[in-house]
């Protein structure tokens, strides 16, 4: 009879273990998820820190950027200070023009890693950027409003 009481308890304690792991974080609906279109703005605007800082130190025009062939290969939800957002990694093709060339130089296949937030009323989406200062060893999120693509 006690192997049969420590067998059932076993058997409790396991299924509930499966319970409250199935249960997990809450994660946002994918309906909830970034349009292909915010996507490429979101992909522009991020290559555009690193860029703009060099063509302002170097005195020289800040070259444009036109992203195609966007293929999202994971898309992940979850929450960031209680707002939806989207961990998204892929890859994309650049065609970058403006920087006394002729023709554009293009890029096949650069990878891409994004956090992407929708904001309270899901009117607009804000870039995350994870940065730490440069005296600081603590990395905080930068947010960066995502301009609508024009049409």
């Amino acid at each position: 009879m006690a192997n049969w009481k420590r067998w059932f308890t076993a058997l409790i304690c396991w299924s509930l273990c499966w319970v409250i792991a199935a249960c997990g974080a809450p994660t946002p609906p994918l309906s909830y998820a970034p349009s292909k279109d915010l996507v490429e703005s979101a992909l522009q605007r991020q290559l555009q820190f690193p860029q703009t800082e060099l063509a302002n130190k170097l005195q020289i025009e800040v070259p444009n950027y036109a992203v195609s062939h966007l293929k999202i290969e994971d898309l992940t939800p979850l929450y960031l200070d209680e707002l939806a957002t989207f961990h998204l990694r892929g890859h994309y093709d650049l065609a970058i023009t403006g920087v006394n060339a002729e023709r554009p130089i293009r890029q096949k296949k650069n990878p891409f890693d994004l956090y992407l937030q929708r904001q309270q009323e899901g009117k607009t989406w804000r870039l995350l950027r994870l940065e730490t200062s440069s005296g600081d060893s603590e990395s905080h999120w930068a947010s960066y409003l995502i301009a609508p693509k024009e049409s």
